[in-house]
């Protein structure tokens, strides 16, 4: 009998048998009269025998982020992924993906239409006021930046050309010289550079 004096009943619950050195729910819950264990937070199954992610000595699981659901897995608070809830969700778990996405199970967010970023906190669809003339600023600039390197590059190579024939047409001109004097001994009679003789 117990306390009261009514009589004492011994229910034996899943994972334990009377008289047993082991104990119903494995220790980690309690049976009543259903026979079904109601099993202490941190634990879960028929049995109690399974342990909720991430419990630690003080008895805390899901990085104490979120629920142990019944198949021993962590349901997340909002705002929180991961498989033990360790992720906070990009943009603050107040307000995950800047309130423009999903936050996934793997901590990224998946942004709506139209908006864009790793917290979904940029505007894809047109920038405006400051935005719009910033981008449009850097646009310009990089188009300018780049017909002037394809002019300057175009010029360098013409003027390379020009020179490789300059000097070609001289190399040829003193070759023609050179077969007019033949084996002239040359020298300047009336001003003028001309054969004066045999060499």
């Amino acid at each position: 009998r117990d306390a009261r004096g009514s009589p004492f009943r011994l229910a034996v619950g899943p994972g334990g048998r009377s008289g047993s050195e082991r104990f119903p729910c494995l220790g980690r819950g309690v049976c009543p009269d259903s026979g079904v264990c109601s099993c202490v937070p941190g634990y879960v199954g028929a049995s109690c025998e399974q342990e909720c992610p991430g419990l630690d000595h003080n008895g805390l699981f899901c990085s104490n982020r979120g629920n142990c659901t019944h198949e021993g897995h962590c349901s997340c608070f909002f705002g929180f992924a991961g498989r033990l809830c360790e992720l906070e969700c990009p943009g603050g778990a107040a307000v995950p993906c800047s309130g423009h996405g999903l936050c996934t199970h793997t901590g990224e967010c998946e942004c709506e239409p139209g908006y864009g970023g790793e917290k979904c906190q940029f505007k894809n669809k047109e920038v405006q006021d400051f935005g719009s003339a910033a981008a449009l600023a850097i646009v310009a600039a990089m188009t300018v930046t780049t017909v002037v390197l394809v002019a300057y590059i175009m010029l360098r190579r013409a003027l390379l050309l020009r020179l490789a024939a300059s000097n070609r047409l001289d190399e040829e001109d003193e070759e023609d010289e050179e077969e007019e004097a033949g084996g002239c001994r040359l020298g300047v009679r009336g001003g003028l550079l001309d054969c004066l003789g045999e060499a």
